[in-house]
């Protein structure tokens, strides 16, 4: 299960059981409309329901949830607040999934402007200044240190 289909799953979840509905009935109806990929992940679930396993272990076995969801669900077996727990669990895969387009987007404009900078770069190296270079050379006279680099750094990627 991917992050998305996991926050769908802990919803559904805690509706049913919240509607008094059992966790194996729950995982039952719930496996009855999933795609092929998901059906096996539930019958995995259910497969270690069966072997007596807490829900949490079964979830650690079947899934790739995260710890601290995990740790959330168990906590919630162990205190008799399962229903409140998977909903908790549920908000903080949101609010991650949320973090993480943050970051990205947050990213995405540096990342451009460093592409562009290594494209004009490029560009300068390899096309601008072999093509000034006589008219430098022509001058006669002592170059600045940084101009003398980059007709270097250009005739050495040449």
């Amino acid at each position: 299960m991917n992050k998305k289909s996991q926050q769908s799953f802990l919803k559904r979840i805690h509706i049913l059981l919240k509607a008094g509905i059992s966790l194996e009935e729950s995982l039952y109806a719930l496996s009855d409309f999933a795609s092929k990929k998901d059906k096996k992940v539930y019958e995995k679930i259910i497969t270690h329901l069966h072997q007596g396993n807490f829900f949490s272990t079964s979830l650690s076995h079947a899934t790739s949830f995260d710890s601290l969801s995990l740790a959330l669900i168990t906590a919630g077996e162990q205190c008799g607040m399962l229903c409140e727990n998977i909903i908790y669990a549920e908000q903080t895969l949101l609010k991650r999934q949320k973090l993480i387009q943050s970051i990205v987007s947050a990213l995405f404009y540096p990342f451009i402007i460093a592409g562009m900078t290594i494209v004009l770069s490029v560009f300068l190296l390899f096309v601008i200044f072999p093509k000034i270079k006589p008219l430098f050379s022509s001058f006669n006279i002592a170059l600045p240190l940084s101009t003398r680099v980059l007709i270097f750094l250009s005739t050495f990627l040449q």
